[in-house]
């Protein structure tokens, strides 16, 4: 892959840096009293980013070195620094709680729900590479509308990981594609998206925070805003055979 396409590793890197400042500022952001709810476009699109990337590049590095030293590279670049970080805090922590550490080591319900998700789609991506090879793509679809009807932000980002690994399976296809109707396609997309995040923010759509009704306002606004959207209008401009 050469670096002029837009998921070229130096691409990639350079993305994922950008979302992890993002979502670093938007917590510092969400301290602030009654900061502007909007804000909360910025943080959604940082997280799928850093979701989208890691699809992709974990499926890319399988396409060279298949399954081999996966968890090791999750352990030495996701797990391990997250464990750094809840035993730090403990000396800090006024109330010790035992079960929580628990949930914090164990990546279930911790104080970190996005990499508590990232892990899941780490572990089913794993389980369908190693025993359902062929069934990858149908596995991880399933897994993600499954992730739906979870809380709402697992919910919001039911499709990224899957978006990312998708746009590698057909990155060759879609760096053929002609740009003038990806980049069509990524305009209706972003609009139609916003449309559905300012839906979201509506204090009466708040009130049913948690219900599957929301759950489904969040995915059809974050599967068109997210910046896999031109990977995303590529795949879709394949699908149904538009030509250059």
């Amino acid at each position: 892959m050469t670096e002029n396409n837009i998921l070229s590793r130096q691409n990639t890197l350079w993305m994922q840096g950008v979302s992890a400042l993002l979502i670093m500022l938007m917590h510092f952001v969400m301290q602030l009293e009654d900061y502007p709810r909007f804000f909360n476009i910025f943080g959604s699109v940082a997280v799928a980013v850093f979701l989208f990337i890691s699809g992709f590049g974990i499926n890319e590095s399988h396409k060279i070195n298949g399954i081999n030293n996966f968890w090791k590279k999750r352990f030495l670049r996701v797990i391990i620094p997250c464990w750094t970080i809840f035993l730090f805090q403990l000396p800090f922590v006024e109330h010790f709680n035992s079960v929580q550490l628990l949930k914090n080591l164990t990546f279930y319900a911790s104080d970190l729900w996005f990499v508590d998700y990232i892990i899941r789609w780490y572990l089913v991506y794993w389980i369908s590479r190693r025993f359902f090879t062929k069934n990858t793509k149908y596995i991880l679809f399933v897994f993600g509308i499954y992730n739906i009807f979870q809380q709402q932000l697992y919910s919001e980002q039911a499709f990224s990981f899957f978006c990312g690994y998708l746009a590698s399976e057909y990155v060759g296809k879609l760096n053929k594609l002609n740009k003038k109707h990806v980049l069509k396609y990524t305009c209706l997309s972003v609009i139609y998206g916003i449309i559905f995040l300012l839906i979201k923010e509506i204090p009466t759509i708040q009130q049913i925070k948690g219900s599957i009704l929301f759950n489904v306002i969040r995915f059809f606004s974050n599967f068109s805003t997210k910046p896999q959207f031109l990977y995303e209008g590529a795949i879709f401009l394949k699908k149904f055979n538009i030509k250059n």
